[in-house]
């Protein structure tokens, strides 16, 4: 055990009490913490993970199963770096990364593996085993594709 976890099992009920009576007396507090409720509810907030590592979200009046950075990037064995530079690269469509305040792409399942699939062109073509063109016709490809998966 940590020492938080050990001190927070021995004061957890005045630790309690005390964040209890800071709700009911400090407004400002409350009206923070209906804050946090209140975004956790829309679906702004952080998200549990799936067991098969998606994060369900409510976006635009839909709820979908996505993928954060963190996973596909285990998933493909690559470095989150990489997926941005594919982006940078135009590889993959830019994915502006949102979610509240905090900067998180989310990718769904489709599109997971759309980047696997850009990672392959790119390797093709910088070992030359693609023409320029050929590798153009894929990433247009990919492009059409993509907005699908949305």
């Amino acid at each position: 055990m940590t020492n938080f976890t050990s001190w927070y099992d021995t004061n957890r009920d005045v630790f309690n009490e005390k964040r209890r009576a800071r709700y009911q007396k400090d407004r400002a507090y409350r009206k923070r913490v209906q804050g946090y409720t209140r975004r956790y509810r829309d679906g702004k907030s952080r998200s549990a993970k799936n067991p098969d590592g998606t994060v369900t979200i409510f976006e635009n009046g839909v709820t979908k199963d996505v993928y954060r950075i963190g996973e596909v990037v285990k998933m493909l064995k690559v470095s989150a770096p990489e997926i941005r530079n594919l982006e940078k690269q135009g590889y993959i469509p830019e994915r502006p990364p949102t979610v509240g305040k905090r900067r998180v792409r989310n990718y769904t399942k489709q599109q997971v593996i759309l980047i696997g699939t850009s990672l392959d062109i790119r390797r093709d073509r910088m070992q030359k085993q693609i023409s320029e063109r050929e590798c153009e016709k894929r990433i247009k490809t990919i492009f059409q594709e993509w907005n699908d998966a949305s």
